[in-house]
């Protein structure tokens, strides 16, 4: 009901409590109207002191094995880093664990560039075992993932072999991989023979990082375990080999 004048009688329950609390504290309404913008102003610079919220990523990198050569510099090029919108990820921190063959560790930490992708180079000082090394990668969100690569010795005709003998079903290592110490320009040519002289695969590639076998035929289909001869041609250099296949 409204008075004559206008007005209602009766304040809503809300600005009553506050009034009432007014009157039992002794403050005035602009004390209260200070004492409410200093609670915004606190509540703003609060949120500065908060943790940034995580980055919500895609889901894990897919890595992918690969082979070096003992005392040389190893590039390691990983996936890029993608949010749920499946956009690059810039400036996103990546710890990378080196594990060598003999145990010992060293920790990477990569900072991914405008289109989510970092690079890690690892020393030729850091390549002077061969075996098996094993990477771990890491990230605010990210699925933690790890891989493996061979450091190869290299051998005859400056070409490093591995690993031999592979299993080309093998979840991890299903390549046979030869690495040039240096290759003359041109493609290079990879054929692989059965003992009794049959061509079973045959390819040309246009670098000596990407040369591989993965044990199929030209039907695509995986060879017989077994002995198998292996040529490259790279210009004037022919060199020829061998390679097990494990079935």
């Amino acid at each position: 009901m409204k008075s004559v004048l206008g007005v209602n009688p009766c304040p809503r329950p809300g600005i009553l409590a506050v009034l009432l609390v007014a009157a039992v504290l002794g403050l005035s309404l602009p004390v209260l109207g200070l004492v409410s913008q200093d609670l915004k102003k606190f509540s703003a610079e609060a949120s500065f002191l908060l943790p940034p919220a995580p980055i919500p990523v895609s889901g894990p990198l897919a890595l992918q094995p690969g082979a070096g050569v003992r005392g040389r510099d190893f590039v390691l090029t990983f996936p890029p880093v993608l949010d749920v919108q499946a956009q690059p990820l810039a400036n996103f921190i990546l710890a990378v664990i080196l594990e060598k063959p003999d145990g010992s560790q060293k920790t990477y930490y990569l900072t991914t560039d405008s289109q989510g992708v970092a690079k890690l180079t690892i020393s030729a000082a850091d390549m002077n075992v061969v075996g098996q090394y094993h990477i771990t990668v890491s990230g605010d969100q990210l699925t933690t993932t790890s891989t493996e690569f061979m450091v190869l010795e290299p051998k005859k005709g400056g070409v490093a072999v591995g690993p031999n003998p592979f299993a080309p079903t093998d979840p991890v290592y299903n390549q046979v991989r030869f690495l040039l110490d240096s290759a003359e320009s041109g493609g290079i040519a990879l054929e692989i023979f059965r003992l009794d002289g049959a061509k079973v695969f045959s390819r040309e590639y246009s670098s000596f990082e990407t040369v591989f076998w993965n044990g199929r035929d030209f039907q695509n289909q995986y060879v017989p375990g077994g002995i198998y001869l292996w040529q490259l041609k790279n210009g004037s250099r022919h060199v020829t080999g061998t390679v097990v296949v494990v079935r």
